[in-house]
């Protein structure tokens, strides 16, 4: 059963758990209140490892949550629609006995006050409007509405926030609370339950990692006459304590090559024990370790990706472990600060072909393409590709002299930002039309 941690103010981390419990999820729902949305960021810190999706209760905890995860995939979005806020104008109408006239409104998005204000096609005067953001404080709010009250501006405010609304009621002042109603819930279950059987088909897919030990040191072997069989013990002790971990089995293929058969879910949750057994073969071997994992829907068609993704690392420079997910996505440095997710298909024709007359592959193309992505720019230098692509300093150079002429890439100005020596080219690609 997957567990699902909702977040946000007390009444509406209830209000949460209660409908979605009624909708009988195949989930375990635990509620994480806080007293102020800027207490989001820790406890996401502090429980991530014990959560498989996260429900936070409005727009801002979603935005930090996002912040953290450095991911939407975990993530359940509440969608706010006009009727949280039409709630909020009724309650203001029936307590004042007056319509849109001298409110203060915080809220996300100026969009969704202008979209809600058309629709109505009711005139108003003096709605005063606080957009907020992931740095924005309670204090801040509070001194908005609070000051707009205190210089007779306002008959009254509303606020998207528990701690905001429980101190403006305390400091005598009108205070509606802009929450989120019952059908935005009863959507974003809807996404929960779509997430979670998504989740559970792609854990329950095969997954195959097949393991190439390249020329084991003759220095090992030759010293004893018992060495090699000593050492062939010691590396599928290594394989077996891997396959323990990832709930896999183990076969054996000859010439030091090896398969293990798991599940996509067990691997991908033990990618940092399997680096590390990897790593502990690399340094046993004293060679290479050739490693490629595949997933897919059937045991062969998982096979033959990881063949695939064998390839990719026996390919790569450093032989780093190397996934062919079921899509042909392909991911590298898995486990990883340095971790990048691209294809090998290129859609564009023109690319193609210039691809082919600068004599660079579809491979490193989105390569390059995958780390601008991650890095968030769409700038490179050539100590770019070195450093973050594992790639010799000479190979870089071609690579981006190639794109260059091939017309994929222009030369934009150069790097002040330099130790010694001459300044570096900066680059970045041209749009394909």
């Amino acid at each position: 059963m997957f567990t699902v941690g909702v977040i946000g103010s007390a009444t509406s981390v209830h209000k949460v758990i209660s409908l979605a419990q009624n909708l009988k999820l195949k989930a375990r729902f635990i509620a994480l209140p806080y007293t102020n949305f800027q207490e989001t960021k820790l406890i996401i810190q502090s429980h991530d490892h014990e959560v498989d999706f996260w429900f936070p209760t409005g727009q801002l905890p979603y935005a930090i949550a996002k912040e953290v995860l450095q991911t939407d995939d975990f993530l359940i979005p509440i969608q706010n629609n006009e009727a949280s806020l039409y709630k909020a104008f009724l309650e203001v109408a029936y307590h004042s006995n007056i319509f849109l006239q001298r409110l203060s409104i915080d809220e996300m998005s100026k969009q969704v006050v202008d979209d809600a204000l058309i629709q109505l096609n009711i005139e108003s005067s003096n709605i005063y409007l606080k957009i907020y953001d992931t740095t924005t404080t309670s204090e801040e709010l509070i001194n908005f509405h609070k000051t707009l009250w205190a210089e007779d501006k306002t008959y009254g405010a509303i606020t998207s926030f528990e701690a905001v609304y429980n101190e403006l009621q305390q400091l005598g002042i009108p205070v509606y609370w802009y929450s989120i109603s019952h059908s935005e819930i009863l959507h974003a279950c809807k996404v929960l339950e779509e997430k979670i059987k998504t989740s559970f088909f792609k854990d329950t897919q095969i997954g195959v990692c097949t393991i190439a030990i390249e020329e084991i040191s003759t220095t090992i072997v030759t010293a004893n006459p018992y060495a090699q069989q000593y050492l062939a013990l010691q590396i599928k002790e290594i394989l077996i304590n891997l396959s323990e971990h990832i709930d896999g089995f183990l076969t054996e293929q000859g010439d030091n090559r090896y398969i293990i058969f798991s599940t996509r879910g067990a691997i991908e949750k033990n990618y940092p024990i399997v680096r590390q057994k990897i790593q502990e073969l690399k340094l046993l071997a004293d060679k290479y370790i050739i490693t490629g994992i595949g997933y897919g829907e059937t045991a062969l068609a998982a096979e033959v990706n990881a063949t695939i993704a064998n390839q990719h690392s026996r390919n790569n420079e450093q032989h780093e472990i190397f996934v062919m997910q079921e899509d042909g996505t392909i991911i590298e440095h898995i486990g990883h600060d340095k971790e990048l997710v691209y294809t090998n298909k290129l859609f564009d024709t023109p690319s193609i072909e210039a691809l082919k007359e600068a004599n660079i592959s579809m491979r490193t193309y989105n390569r390059i393409q995958a780390l601008l992505l991650k890095l968030g720019t769409e700038h490179f230098t050539t100590l770019d590709l070195t450093n973050h692509l594992q790639m010799e300093n000479r190979n870089a150079r071609r690579i981006v002299t190639n794109l260059s002429k091939a017309g994929l890439i222009e030369y934009v100005g150069e790097s002040t930002h330099h130790v010694k020596g001459r300044p570096r080219k900066i680059y970045r690609f041209l749009q394909q039309k």
